[in-house]
């Protein structure tokens, strides 16, 4: 049964910050041959009105395998009771049954563990759930099957 529709992930970077790191880390998330399976790294430069610009990293995976590959990694980086804090807190979930989660940035570039944040110093994923009827209440139970370890 498919449990996820899609996830985007998105991190935003200072003009004085390792973009190339976070690149990188970004990789651990997908598949190994991007081009083979289509998958696009979009950069994006946003201009801001005071002070430097920023780059936005965001990629999307539409695909099962690949939303499996970005589920089983952040299970893998996160320890047990990261997890439960995600089957546990219905408030990462609204009305249209997108989950949200926040991947600290310095722990994962640095120490290459996960650890969930809510700040903005982040990798910000935002995870569609498949469910039907579309309301929060399915989304719910959805997202407490996907982290079920």
């Amino acid at each position: 049964m498919k449990l996820i529709h899609n996830i985007t992930i998105t991190v935003l970077v200072k003009p004085d910050e390792n973009s190339k790191l976070t690149g990188e880390t970004i990789l651990e998330f997908l598949p190994e041959d991007l081009d083979a399976e289509k998958i696009r790294i979009e950069e994006t430069l946003l201009k801001a009105e005071y002070g430097d610009d920023i780059t936005k990293f965001t990629v999307k995976l539409e695909k099962e395998r690949h939303t499996k590959i970005v589920i089983n990694k952040i299970k893998e980086l996160l320890e047990k009771e990261q997890i439960k804090r995600l089957r546990d807190e219905e408030n990462r979930i609204d009305e249209q049954g997108m989950f949200y989660l926040r991947l600290d940035r310095q722990k994962l570039e640095k120490e290459g563990k996960a650890e969930l944040t809510d700040k903005g110093y982040c990798f910000h994923f935002k995870i569609m759930l498949a469910c039907f009827p579309k309301n929060r209440e399915k989304a719910i139970e959805v997202a407490k099957d996907i982290w079920t370890t």
